[in-house]
């Protein structure tokens, strides 16, 4: 977990300094035309730098892909186990009230939603608060009067994507209950 946790700080950390490299290849490209062999020198080596940072993007996306499924797949192994466990631990009176496809459902849907919060979902949040963080970072240290302006646009989002959520949350109970 903590290999994935880094992984999602490299990968978060991916989309602003693909900034920094455009920026430097704006620059280079801005040179005057008299200097062209300057010109095609750090345009070639920022390219070998967007090449470079692509091919670590996408081995550390591989990487936190499979680390993070792996521990939501022996995460939900664990509660599927201990679930059954349990179940067979009761006595008998607790087989005479329920059937045995009720009790193999309750293995199968309800511990697969742990995978969610175990895989997925985390190392989303993980690379949205990297990238935010690393954004923030790089920003302030380029240009901190327009960065401040951008930060402070922050609360505004996080309460968006919370009402957003809020909202989802109310109409999946307003289908389940079968209300309008």
């Amino acid at each position: 977990m903590v290999f994935g946790i880094s992984l999602g700080i490299v990968c978060g950390g991916g989309s602003p300094t693909q900034t920094v490299f455009f920026s430097k290849c704006i620059t280079a490209l801005s040179l005057p035309l008299s200097e062209s062999s300057e010109i095609r020198r750090q345009v070639n080596f920022w390219s070998l730098m967007y090449l470079m940072l692509a091919f670590v993007q996408l081995l550390a996306l591989i990487a936190q892909g499979i680390t993070f499924s792996y521990c939501a797949e022996r995460l939900t192994y664990r509660v599927r186990y201990q679930a059954f466990r349990h179940i067979l631990r009761q006595d008998i009176a607790y087989f005479d009230k329920r059937s045995g496809g009720t009790l193999t459902f309750f293995l199968s849907p309800e511990t697969s939603q742990l995978a969610g919060l175990s895989g997925i979902t985390p190392m989303a949040i993980l690379l949205m608060v990297a990238t935010l963080l690393a954004a923030s970072a790089i920003g302030l240290a380029v240009g901190w009067k327009v960065s401040l302006v951008c930060i402070s646009t922050i609360p505004l989002l996080l309460a968006c994507g919370y009402f957003r959520l809020a909202m989802l949350v109310r109409l999946e109970k307003e289908k389940k209950n079968g209300s309008p």
